[in-house]
């Protein structure tokens, strides 16, 4: 024996017979995505636990804990109607009913309005 330390990578792959190596490939992809699609800093972590059985021999127990970050969630403005319904329109304010709502882009909640009568797409800022 000539006292370096066996591979790691060598006894990754050998933790559950190769499941920990894989579930550990899933979560850095996992995370890697979350990252991207988010901005947001992700995290994989491993942890092995060795514990003694007796003469030369270990139990060797493995965690894998993800941090996925979520995307930011956006409010929602709503109005309250006569009957204390929640609605998205302000019953209040003047209705036109050529316009409709075709698109709400993300992430500052303006719609796209379509006016049916012209057929012209107007972008309005939601404050």
């Amino acid at each position: 024996m000539d006292g370096k330390p066996r591979d790691f990578t060598e006894v990754l792959t050998d933790l559950r017979n190769g499941r920990t190596h894989h579930d550990l490939s899933l979560a850095m992809h996992e995370a890697t995505e979350a990252a991207m699609r988010t901005g947001k800093m992700a995290t994989v972590q491993l942890t092995i636990k060795i514990k003694p059985q007796g003469d030369r021999q270990v139990e060797v127990l493995d965690a894998i804990k993800r941090t996925i970050p979520e995307p930011n969630r956006h409010p929602t403005i709503m109005f309250i109607d006569d009957d204390n319904r929640l609605t998205r329109s302000d019953v209040r304010q003047m209705h036109i009913d050529d316009l409709k709502v075709v698109e709400e882009a993300q992430p500052k909640g303006d719609l796209v309005l379509l006016n049916s009568k012209t057929g012209e797409l107007k972008e309005v800022s939601v404050q």
